[in-house]
């Protein structure tokens, strides 16, 4: 079956992404993808230079670098007082620091970019309106839907990913207990008293919010995660500053998602069906890294099949190198979670912690930001 095509099973950014990384090497990739592409959602998305280096490798960066912005800075603030606890300067120094940019885009733009150069690639096809509901593994090859033939199938079918289930069928999705609302919108009118064209985090009781302009369309991406089951973001953060009370406030509508993550799994793998991105390692969205996580795994990916001789011994190289990587993210990324949404006193002692540079976000970020899958 050596000349039978690599399947993909979701056409998302794992799947596009690792499809590119392979079509490099000369591989031949059919993505197959359940929806027809007319309902890309999922507002704003950040892109470290982590992310920046794994889109070098895979030859996306110049399609993604036209349609993102990179903001000025980061601000860390108290969501009560309005105190600005923690800054950080991107731009050039930043740059000069990883070795890339840090990048924010509206998400439905990266697909579309990544689409864009995936369909000028002669060694990629990509059909919609097809779900992968079965993959039988015949030993020297798969096949997907009782119809579909291929080398072997690479699972990004998301974090409620049907493959993982059929692999692992004792594991389940676990929700924890935070509810997520995103909103993208215009600005709202007459804020003064905060840098809007900055990424802001602002720490409160119970939750924290993050917002910033998402790529070059002058949308501002809100994101608020509160503790428990809440209906509406502005009631769930009582006693906030008013600047951000306004911000929460003009927005009518936010659209709501549960805070899901993928279980611990012994393996990714088992012979030519290999698990990828929020399939293999879903975590909550606390360090803005799952996009970036979906981008170095596609890198990973196409590196191991580079350097091994079968794909059972790509697909357990990509494991051993991305485990303990997307493992320790999740955990601190639950880490962070408790610690933005500390009560009093705890929130005072964390507040003069980040202040004095001692704990806090960005001190948590450098060993994420400095990593190249590829060196």
């Amino acid at each position: 079956m050596t000349n039978q095509p690599i399947l993909i099973a979701g056409g998302g950014i794992a799947g596009l992404a690792t499809a590119l990384g392979l079509s490099k090497l000369g591989h031949n990739v059919t993505v197959l993808e359940r929806s027809a592409f007319d309902q890309e959602t999922g507002a704003g998305i950040q892109l470290g230079p982590n992310a920046s280096h794994a889109l070098r490798h895979i030859g996306a960066y110049d399609a993604v670098r036209a349609i993102a912005s990179s903001p000025p800075e980061i601000h860390v603030r108290d969501g009560h007082s309005g105190a600005i606890l923690q800054r950080m300067k991107l731009g050039s120094t930043f740059e000069d620091r990883y070795g890339a940019p840090y990048l924010v885009a509206l998400r439905a733009d990266l697909h579309a970019a990544l689409r864009g150069v995936a369909s000028q690639s002669p060694r990629i096809q990509i059909w919609n309106d097809c779900e992968v509901t079965s993959a039988v593994d015949w030993g020297d090859g798969v096949k997907v839907n009782d119809t579909i033939d291929g080398r072997c199938l690479i699972a990004a079918d998301g974090v409620h990913s049907r493959q993982r289930y059929a692999m692992f069928p004792e594991t389940r999705t676990s929700a924890l207990r935070y509810t997520i609302f995103r909103n993208l919108d215009t600005a709202p009118p007459d804020v003064t008293e905060i840098a809007l064209d900055c990424v802001n985090l602002w720490l409160c009781r119970k939750g924290h919010i993050v917002h910033y302009f998402a790529g070059k369309q002058n949308k501002l991406n809100l994101v608020a995660v509160a503790d428990g089951n809440v209906i509406h973001p502005y009631k769930s953060f009582p006693f906030v500053c008013p600047a951000l009370a306004h911000v929460l406030g003009v927005r009518k509508d936010y659209t709501t998602w549960p805070a899901l993550a993928a279980p611990s799994l012994p393996a990714w793998h088992r012979n030519n069906i290999c698990l990828i991105g929020d399939a293999a390692h879903g975590t909550v969205p606390f360090l803005a890294q799952g996009g970036a996580m979906a981008l170095e795994d596609a890198a990973a990916m196409a590196n191991c099949f580079a350097s091994s001789n079968s794909i059972p011994a790509a697909f357990e190289c990509f494991f051993q190198q991305r485990s303990s990587r997307t493992a320790k993210l999740d955990k601190q990324s639950r880490r962070m979670g408790r610690i933005y949404h500390a009560r009093t006193p705890l929130s005072l002692a964390r507040n003069l912690a980040i202040q004095s540079g001692a704990v806090g976000p960005l001190r948590t970020i450098d060993w994420i930001y400095a990593h190249k899958v590829v060196q």
